[in-house]
């Protein structure tokens, strides 16, 4: 007799791969990546400075763009490092992602969350996100155009003082009363990211997906997602030794 788990598990094996085949179907490049056309007008402080400079962390260069965008629960991902610019922590104060919009049209309900950073493998040192470990949010915000531009869409954040590693999520539960192409991409916003292809920077989730999805590796793009966070430094706390308070208190 054939032990009846060994008839179950191919059987689920398959079932799995029928629900995740369709979600990788969709998600391929098919056509050139295409730069942001010149012209495009600018809303925000898109490319004000590099990503390393304080106090921007994250991605804020946008370079190219391409219709990457499959709602519902579509989830996009990107590294940040408190230290790279605040030693002693930051007070997160806003959250951006940069988005291309050929036509006007929105998205409610985006659901935009800070979630910590956890290695893909003890001491590989590439870090992807847990979203069973949200360390600020959920914020809900709508994203909008009411005509044609390059926004950087500022989300505010509350925090608390973050001083791990973590990545900036932003989630896209539906597609609103956007746009679609035939391959049920969005047509408008589109995709946009730089020119740096790092890895273990920039990621994708969606229904299917089996976990966050490296942008480079996975998929092929040559550069990062343009999405960054915005932040006040953490002031430590000056601790007097014991006989300093001796001397004040003679």
């Amino acid at each position: 007799m054939i032990p009846r788990y060994r008839i179950i598990l191919p059987l689920v094996a398959m079932c799995l791969a029928l629900v995740i085949a369709p979600a990788f179907a969709a998600k391929k490049m098919t056509q050139p990546v295409q730069s942001i056309p010149a012209g495009t007008p600018e809303v925000g402080t898109i490319n004000s400075t590099a990503a390393a400079v304080c106090p921007q962390i994250g991605q804020p260069d946008a370079n190219f763009q391409y219709p990457w965008l499959y709602p519902p629960d579509d989830k996009y991902s990107v590294f940040i490092d408190p230290a790279t610019c605040f030693p002693s922590g930051v007070l997160l104060t806003s959250a951006h992602w940069i988005l291309n919009w050929p036509s006007a049209c929105e998205i409610d309900n985006v659901v935009v969350t800070v979630e910590a950073a956890v290695e893909s493998s003890p001491g590989s040192g590439c870090w992807v996100p847990d979203e069973s470990q949200v360390l600020c949010g959920p914020v809900l915000t709508n994203l909008l155009a009411t005509s044609p531009a390059l926004i950087d869409h500022s989300v505010p954040l509350a925090c608390t003082t973050l001083n791990q590693k973590a990545f900036i999520c932003f989630k896209l539960p539906t597609g609103g009363n956007c746009p679609l192409n035939g391959d049920g991409s969005l047509a408008s916003p589109l995709y946009i990211f730089d020119n740096t292809a790092d890895v273990c920077t920039s990621y994708n989730t969606f229904p299917g997906s089996g976990g966050p999805l490296d942008m480079v590796t996975t998929f092929g793009f040559p550069g990062n997602t343009s999405m960054y966070v915005i932040g006040d430094a953490v002031t430590p706390v000056s601790r007097s030794t014991w006989g300093q308070v001796r001397t004040l208190y003679r």
